[in-house]
């Protein structure tokens, strides 16, 4: 549905207001809500939260009607364009012929995740009703501006904010964290082989120079005045997850995993220099003293551990100086 609102979209020069992960946002159009009418990118459904007319879209409304009432255009119109066969015109099959069979599908491939497979409630962590995921990450040093730019959710059912794995834009999985600390299952993770084969804020990685890599979603977060953050949620990161990070053509690599991932910092290491025959420069981010881990640190503490970054050699010196550092 995503991709058939889009084409929408671009034959008729709409631009939403804003968007989301989730969501496409506009003005309603029926009662003229200030950025009240969501459209989700998944299934199409759509909801104007001030509902001040009969005629303001919700659950129930359909796709082709709310795309009417955007464009203008009449409602039969929509219908005909959103229902339209993708065929190909007699070139393109010929063209498609001469080309060699498709090979078959990887069915160890990742593939992204249904709107289905997300909790059922989990809304913007900046919409009504997300409050509490808001307070307790505002909390925990973090700003509104940053979470809604990586789409994080909040599930009121579930009393979890949402981490969505997110690449190239699409959503591979997600990771739920407790607001309570007394939940004895602080961390939920979607089933599924998605967490080895992805990573948390992915996106960042685009047209960086470098990879900072830290442990959990609050962690790489508070990198966010420095750029180029994603959490792969554990300290062991997997060969897909290595692989995902040196294709996207970085060219320094900054280890910023919890002080107690010594050995695994330093496989982490000699495994990048050996596949890209030191190419790639891996250097370490400290824990600032007094501080646990990143996630209990400021921005501006981040960006002087950054600044302050050293080289890390094939044989990881500095690792243990540092786990000395932290005894």
């Amino acid at each position: 549905m995503y991709e058939e609102i889009q084409d929408f979209f671009d034959l008729h020069n709409i631009t939403p207001k804003k968007e989301n992960v989730r969501s496409f946002i506009f003005d309603c159009p029926a009662c003229g809500g200030h950025e009240k009418l969501y459209i989700e990118k998944l299934n199409g459904r759509a909801i104007c939260f001030k509902h001040k007319t009969a005629e303001c879209p919700t659950a129930r409304s359909g796709i082709n009607y709310v795309l009417a009432l955007i464009s203008g255009l009449p409602i039969d119109t929509v219908r005909k364009e959103m229902s339209k066969d993708k065929t190909s015109s007699p070139t393109e099959v010929l063209v498609l012929e001469d080309k060699k069979p498709k090979q078959k599908a990887d069915p160890d491939a990742l593939v992204p995740i249904e709107a289905e497979q997300l909790p059922i409630d989990a809304q913007p962590i900046d919409w009504p009703g997300s409050e509490p995921g808001l307070k307790y990450l505002e909390g925990r040093g973090l700003d509104k501006e940053t979470l809604v730019r990586h789409g994080i959710l909040y599930s009121a059912q579930n009393r979890r904010v949402i981490f969505p794995a997110i690449m190239n834009g699409k959503i591979y999985g997600w990771q739920g964290r407790a607001i309570e600390k007394n939940n004895p299952l602080r961390m939920y993770n979607l089933p599924g082989p998605w967490k080895t084969k992805s990573m948390l804020f992915h996106d960042n990685l685009k047209n960086s120079e470098f990879a900072i890599i830290a442990e959990g979603a609050v962690s790489a977060l508070k990198f966010a005045r420095v750029g180029g953050y994603i959490a792969t949620m554990g300290k062991m990161v997997s060969s897909s997850q290595i692989e995902i990070i040196l294709n996207s053509g970085v060219k320094k690599i900054y280890m910023a995993l919890d002080p107690d991932a010594i050995p695994e910092m330093q496989a982490l290491v000699q495994t990048i220099l050996q596949k890209t025959n030191n190419a790639v420069q891996c250097l370490l981010i400290k824990v600032p003293e007094g501080r646990d881990d990143f996630g209990d640190c400021t921005y501006e503490e981040c960006i002087n551990a950054f600044q302050n970054a050293s080289n890390l050699d094939f044989d990881c010196f500095n690792l243990y100086s540092y786990a000395m550092e932290r005894m």
